[in-house]
């Protein structure tokens, strides 16, 4: 079957408003003796078999303006889950849908002509960042950003944080599950600056997709320092947020109310809330 995922809600990819929350949702069992001594258990992220090893997502998606058909986008996508009773997938855009944001050593990205060696200084001052040696005149690291594909009419951006010896392009994009190049973006590094390089593409097919960094001959030999890989469901870069720990997929989500309440505040814009709860 398909995977269903929440809509975005226009064409340019807007799925929330300022002023949503985000948060984690715990599960842990107490009881208090009459001795006044208590006993906790938790449920979740305590490495517990067949239970989730981490907290599970909540979110709170407040608009405030939504156009009219912004606002029915929503409603049918509610009625079409039948409320609470039907799950679906969530990109989450408060996540990062990259599974190793920091760690390029990792499988989870294919390098193709390139070595990850030692940590260096980051941006942000930490030594979380990544020296990455090229071999060849195309080389490139892959990571799949969405392992399920169905996501044709999202629009998602990639982006990484780059530093390079000397002045030089770089690519950023992404390709499909044969390598084909769905888009590209060129930049110009300058010459031992941090630079955060980033592409927006509208996806035009089902087919897993995966972020390419490098490829059209702009990593030739160059040594560079890489940081901060992500992958969000906007139209451009958002806040950076370290994987693991705030996946961007969630594959299993249901809304946690029984009705959407659409308060009309004029002509053309509503207001309404959408509570979503991960589940297990």
């Amino acid at each position: 079957m398909p995977t269903i995922y929440f809509p975005q809600l226009a064409a340019d990819g807007f799925i929330v408003e300022r002023g949503s929350t985000f948060g984690d949702a715990y599960e842990t069992a107490k009881t208090d003796s009459s001795v006044a001594q208590r006993t906790a258990w938790a449920w979740r992220g305590a490495g517990l078999d067949r239970l989730p090893t981490d907290p599970l997502g909540k979110w709170t998606f407040a608009y405030t303006s939504l156009t009219d058909a912004e606002r029915d986008v929503l409603v049918e996508f509610f009625r079409a889950r039948r409320g609470r009773y039907e799950s679906f997938a969530l990109m989450d855009p408060y996540g990062n849908l990259v599974p190793r944001s920091e760690d390029f050593t990792h499988s989870s990205w294919e390098k193709n002509g390139t070595t990850p060696g030692a940590s260096v200084t980051d941006p942000f001052g930490g030594n979380l960042a990544t020296s990455v040696a090229s071999s060849g005149s195309n080389a490139n690291l892959v990571a799949t950003v969405i392992p399920d594909g169905d996501a044709a009419g999202f629009v998602i951006c990639g982006s990484v944080w780059v530093k390079a010896p000397a002045a030089q392009t770089l690519s950023v994009g992404f390709v499909d599950s044969g390598f084909s190049v769905l888009d590209n973006r060129i930049w110009d590094l300058p010459a031992d600056t941090w630079r955060r390089i980033w592409c927006t593409t509208t996806l035009a097919t089902n087919s897993y997709i995966r972020l390419l960094i490098g490829g059209f001959s702009t990593w030739s030999g160059q040594t560079l320092q890489l940081f901060g890989a992500q992958c969000v469901p906007l139209p451009g870069p958002a806040a950076y947020v370290r994987t693991p720990g705030r996946a961007g997929l969630r594959r299993k989500v249901r809304f946690d109310q029984d009705a959407i309440e659409i308060r009309t505040l004029g002509p053309n814009q509503h207001a309404t809330n959408a509570q979503l709860l991960e589940v297990y």
